[in-house]
């Protein structure tokens, strides 16, 4: 016969394998890709030799498209970097302007070919929160168009659509990891009045 375990033992058990996998995430953290400043100086030890200046194509992109009167489109582009596994799930926090009003998000080639959902709530403070994910499949999506962001021009207001940096934006952490900090290339987009 089994005995059960106290309560408190079993606390102390899962307090203990949480603290690990803290660990081992803040560990894997230090791979974090380097800074646009880091690339330009080249890495270290390199002594003697020019700087290696790296062009990074940004890993998550947003652009206007052209659209009706009275709308302000925007495409949300993954570009996954070589080397990298691929997404499983995201989450993505935007602000938009004043001048914006949000009206729907369409899920595109990327999101769809992976099997996935996706799912917009616009939250107070002009703040609209998407996620791509999937109750049924573990299948990483690829580099494409993940969604396209529909607004209704309303006003005389900003007219732009800012990625906030509230990290991580993709699960697992490994494909998070490639993404550089915002505040180093920010990802903004801006539609003309």
């Amino acid at each position: 016969m089994r005995t059960r375990r106290p309560l408190a033992f079993r606390a102390a058990a899962l307090a203990l394998a949480l603290a690990v996998h803290v660990l081992s995430l803040s560990s894997g953290c230090a791979e974090s890709t380097p800074t646009q400043t880091e690339r330009a100086r080249g890495a270290p030890g390199e002594a003697g030799r020019p700087p290696a200046v790296e062009t990074v194509a940004p890993v998550v992109r947003l652009s206007p498209e052209a659209s009706a009167a009275g709308e302000a489109v925007f495409t949300l582009t993954y570009a996954r970097p070589a080397g990298r596994p691929g997404p499983r799930m995201a989450e993505f926090r935007f602000q938009f302007g004043s001048g914006l009003a949000f009206v729907r998000a369409e899920a595109l080639d990327a999101v769809t070919a992976a099997g996935k959902q996706l799912v917009a709530q616009e939250r107070p403070g002009n703040v609209l929160r998407l996620l791509i994910f999937s109750q049924v499949n573990m299948n990483p999506f690829d580099s494409g168009p993940l969604a396209r962001l529909v607004f209704r021009r309303s006003g005389d207001g900003p007219q732009t659509l800012d990625l906030l940096d509230r990290r991580p934006f993709f699960a697992p952490a490994e494909a998070d990891l490639a993404v550089a900090p915002l505040n180093v290339a920010p990802v903004h987009a801006e539609v003309a009045p």
